[in-house]
């Protein structure tokens, strides 16, 4: 939860000074409009009666981003507080106004998308996507403007691998992103989605569900057992590291390609230093 929190300094970077002065304008609610171009497009009803609820008693305490648009304003960041002040009855409220070009106003509508604490993770995956793609950014660049580490960033991105049929079930809640990120390690579409379909309704834990999937391929002749990459091999990625693992449960095989004499060397004596605690009992 504190990763998320995190991702207000990435969405503060991107906005100039003078957007936040000390004082915020206020606005009639009728005057606003929300952006057609908005990254989100689904909003929970009852999320919006319940911010509703809190903005009667305590008003809105984060102002609103909008920018002139067509004689008007457009909503660039707080469209669910603006959607839960027409709920509440409010008529008007305070905002901070955006200088900016469609760019711009599309780039703090995905930062502020990933921000928020209420989205699914495949949501959060999605938009961290779009930012990759539609700004030509590295996950290197897309960790620094967010304000994640690149290993988290690539573990949401990993998410969007999954087959369809998985990732909803995710998006309704019926599974966890863990539960995703050990269901990345099946060999096929097919066994994925059966395997995430049987977590679902049977509410398995991710510890039952690694399990599961452990025994489901254990039977598997080696040789026909596909290499795949482990959820921490994007992170060697830029170093021109390739990672592959084959096998399940205790006859595993991990395979590092790309490394010079002196790089195996030291991982050698990592691995030594760190035996005990790799191999406890042996």
């Amino acid at each position: 939860m504190a990763q998320r929190r995190s991702l207000g300094k990435g969405l503060d970077a991107l906005l100039p000074k003078d957007v936040t002065p000390s004082i915020p304008k206020t606005l009639p609610v009728k005057e606003l409009k929300p952006n057609p171009d908005q990254p989100r497009k689904d909003f929970d009803e009852e999320g919006i009666r319940e911010l509703a609820a809190s903005i009667k008693v305590h008003g809105i305490l984060q102002p609103l981003l909008v920018t002139k648009k067509d004689g008007g304003y457009m909503i660039v960041a707080g469209e669910r507080r603006w959607r839960a002040a027409r709920e509440a009855g409010i008529k008007d409220v305070p905002v901070h106004l955006f200088d900016g070009d469609d760019g711009a106003i599309l780039e703090v509508s995905l930062v502020e998308n990933v921000q928020r604490e209420d989205l699914s993770p495949v949501e959060v995956a999605m938009s961290l996507k779009e930012l990759m793609d539609r700004f030509s950014l590295s996950q290197d660049n897309l960790a620094e403007k967010v304000g994640w580490s690149r290993p988290a960033v690539a573990n949401k991105l990993r998410l969007l691998k999954l087959p369809t049929e998985v990732l909803g079930l995710i998006s309704e809640g019926a599974l966890s992103e863990r539960h995703g990120r050990a269901l990345l390690s099946l060999d096929t579409i097919e066994s994925t989605i059966k395997m995430g379909k049987a977590a679902a309704e049977k509410g398995w834990t991710v510890r039952e569900l690694e399990r599961k999937i452990a025994e489901s391929t254990e039977e598997i002749p080696q040789e026909k057992r596909k290499k795949r990459t482990p959820s921490w091999g994007d992170d060697l990625s830029p170093y021109d590291v390739g990672v592959s693992m084959t096998g399940r449960g205790n006859k595993m095989k991990l395979i590092l390609s790309g490394l010079n004499k002196v790089q195996i060397e030291r991982i050698g004596e990592i691995l030594s230093r760190e035996s005990d605690r790799l191999f406890p009992g042996k």
